[in-house]
C-alpha cells in the first residue's frame, strides 16, 4: 500500500492506494489542537502510520515537503518540519521508501500551466478539490484533495498509470 500525506497539525490529508486496485481510500484527520500541542501531533502521526502499517504493509510513503516563508514564526517551522521528521523517521525505522515533494513539484503534474499561472492561497485549495472531482474522487477537504494530488504526482514520477488517469485520458498528466 502506498500512503500519501499532506501533513498539518490541524487536518492531515491522506490517500492510500494499493497497486492493482481502481480506487483509493482517502480522508483528513486532525492530529492535535495546533502548534502549542505539536508534540501530541507528532505522536499522533506516528501512531496513525504505525496502525496503518500493522494493518497492511506500507510499501512507500510520499508527502509534501513544507516551504517555509519569512512570515513563519519559529514554533510554526518546528511544527511543519517536525511532521516531516516523524514521517521520515517512521519510514527509516520500518525500511519503507519515502518521497518528499514540495508543492511546486506535485502541482506541476496535477494542474495545467494556465491554472498554475493564476493560482494562489485559497485558489490552490479550490483547484485541488476541483481536479480531484474531475478524476472521479469526492474529497471532503482540500487537505484530502492535496494528498490525492501528491499521490498522483508520485505515481507519475514512478511511471505508473493509475486507474483514475486511465479513465480520464483527456485530462493529461502535465509535468
Amino acid at each position: 500500500m502506498i500512503v500519501s500525506l499532506d501533513q498539518s497539525l490541524s487536518n492531515t490529508g491522506f490517500a492510500k492506494w494499493r497497486p492493482g486496485e481502481g480506487s483509493i481510500e482517502s480522508g483528513a484527520l486532525p492530529l492535535c489542537g495546533g502548534v502549542p500541542e505539536r508534540r501530541h501531533g507528532f505522536l499522533e502521526l506516528w501512531r496513525l502510520l504505525d496502525a496503518w502499517h500493522k494493518g497492511e504493509a506500507i510499501t512507500a510513503i510520499c508527502h509534501e515537503e513544507p516551504i517555509s516563508g519569512p512570515a513563519d514564526k519559529t514554533p510554526t517551522r518546528i511544527a511543519l518540519f517536525g511532521l516531516v521528521a516523524i514521517v521520515e523517521l517512521f519510514s527509516v525505522s520500518r525500511s519503507i521508501p519515502v518521497f518528499g515533494y514540495d508543492s511546486r513539484n506535485w502541482r506541476g503534474t496535477f494542474f495545467s500551466k494556465e491554472e498554475r499561472a493564476f493560482a494562489s492561497g485559497e485558489r490552490w485549495k479550490r483547484l485541488a478539490v476541483e481536479r480531484c472531482r474531475q478524476l472521479g474522487f469526492d474529497p471532503a477537504t482540500h487537505d484530502e484533495a492535496k494528498a490525492i494530488g501528491i499521490l498522483d504526482h508520485h505515481l507519475h514520477r514512478m511511471k505508473v498509470a493509475p486507474p483514475w488517469r486511465e479513465a480520464n485520458p483527456f485530462l493529461p498528466v502535465l509535468g
